[in-house]
């Protein structure tokens, strides 16, 4: 077991070496979705293991993973097709989706 989790550990450091290359020279946008991308997973995994986590912290770390799902494919587009940034949006989403979406999962997590 040890020596799978080293396995998708070390193949994970090598996709956020490659993408920190391709992305260096590229606007802030990408950069910043490509940081999500690669952070986010290890924010939540740390989120995990620590003690039990109030709701709402846990329920807004938990459904953060829908927008990471979305984050590799927009940033994929940016970086082969040189797709446009869209302005106010962070990986392709609009900033108030942003705001409500936090906002909705933090108060389903205090109720459940």
């Amino acid at each position: 077991m040890r020596l799978i989790i080293i396995a998708i550990v070390s193949g994970w450091v090598l996709v956020a070496l490659a993408l920190a290359v391709r992305v260096r020279v590229c606007d802030l946008e990408a950069r910043l979705s490509a940081a999500y991308f690669v952070f986010w997973p290890v924010a939540a995994i740390s989120l995990l293991l620590q003690a039990p986590v109030p709701g709402v912290i846990a329920l807004p770390a938990l459904l953060g993973f829908l927008p990471w799902f979305l984050s590799g494919p927009y940033l994929w587009a940016r970086l082969r097709r040189g797709a446009p940034a869209m302005p106010e949006a962070f990986i392709g989403i609009a900033f108030r989706v942003w705001g409500w979406g936090i906002l909705l999962s933090m108060l389903l997590g205090l109720f459940f």
